[in-house]
């Protein structure tokens, strides 16, 4: 977890192109080390999203791919970072990222899809709309609850099965 926080750390302090790849580029060389969702919460914003942020988002969809659900959560949980800094485009990748994994039968990933959802929508309360229509009936319900925290009642009414 230490070095989780330092990695964090270390990209909150402003960094050349060069200095947050290498950064991101040592995370997921070293993935293998992470081994509880807590790590990956600490450091995925600011290493992964950080890094992605401008660029293609082809690492975080390959993480989405993985057996490895830590890695899945990686790949929802780095958009928070897009969130924050109010990069559009970035929240749009994260909500295609959250409809690959919105069906996602580990607790791990969908809690964290659940709370990317109720982040983003804060941000874009109609593309929440929009994915909540589409798939709030395949998400488990501890992630659908996650997303319509945020939400005034007779809207979560309007998406409940």
């Amino acid at each position: 977890m230490a070095a989780m926080c330092i990695l964090d750390f270390k990209t909150r302090r402003p960094l050349d192109a060069a200095g947050r790849r290498e950064l991101a580029e040592m995370y997921l060389r070293r993935y293998d080390r992470i081994t509880t969702w807590d790590m990956v919460d600490r450091a995925a914003p600011h290493v992964l999203g950080g890094f992605l942020a401008g660029r293609s988002k082809a690492p975080g969809r390959d993480l989405a791919a993985s057996a490895d659900p830590l890695r899945r959560r990686a790949a929802i949980t780095a958009p928070l970072f897009f969130v924050v800094t109010h990069d559009d485009e970035g929240v749009a990748a994260g909500f295609e990222m959250a409809a690959g994994l919105a069906g996602d039968p580990e607790p791990v990933v969908h809690k964290a899809v659940g709370i990317f959802l109720k982040h983003a929508g804060t941000r874009d309360p109609a593309a929440l709309h929009r994915f909540l229509g589409v798939h709030a009936a395949a998400m488990a319900r501890p992630a659908f609850r996650l997303a319509t925290a945020k939400l005034d009642r007779s809207d979560r009414a309007r998406y409940r099965t």
